[in-house]
């Protein structure tokens, strides 16, 4: 008999510490891509008016979906609206053959500013600029 609530205890103690690592986890998941992930419901609450139209069905798993929540990150091939939307206004713009440099002050937190070339509105490939715009040789 005692052997039997041994075993009961234990079974309830372990499945007591894996919902617990399970409620853990879930939290974590719904604080990184804030939404609750899990939960079969949050589905089902969409609206008819941001239900896709049939003839876009992926429209809403576009990177302006969640225009509130901006990634500060940027990608080869980023336009430059999303650019604009992650980063904000650039310090300066400088016409090149090709496209654009957006400057930017301080995107890594180094403490340097960052050139971004931006050719047939997107983003071509960035640098890091060691001394300031200003001081730079224009090239002739």
């Amino acid at each position: 008999m005692i052997g039997f609530i041994l075993r009961f205890l234990k079974g309830i103690i372990l499945g007591w510490i894996m919902s617990l690592i399970f409620f853990l986890v879930k939290r974590m998941l719904a604080k990184a891509f804030g939404a609750d992930m899990l939960d079969p419901q949050a589905h089902n609450r969409t609206t008819p008016q941001q239900r896709p139209s049939s003839s876009q069905p992926y429209s809403r798993h576009t990177a302006n979906q969640n225009t509130l929540d901006v990634v500060e990150t940027m990608w080869v091939g980023m336009s430059a609206d999303q650019l604009r939307a992650a980063f904000g206004v650039p310090l300066s713009k400088e016409n090149i053959a090709g496209g654009e440099v957006w400057i930017y002050a301080n995107l890594n937190g180094q403490g340097v500013q960052t050139a971004i070339t931006i050719q047939n509105n997107l983003v071509a490939h960035w640098q890091d600029i060691r001394t300031p715009p200003s001081s730079r040789a224009s090239p002739l």
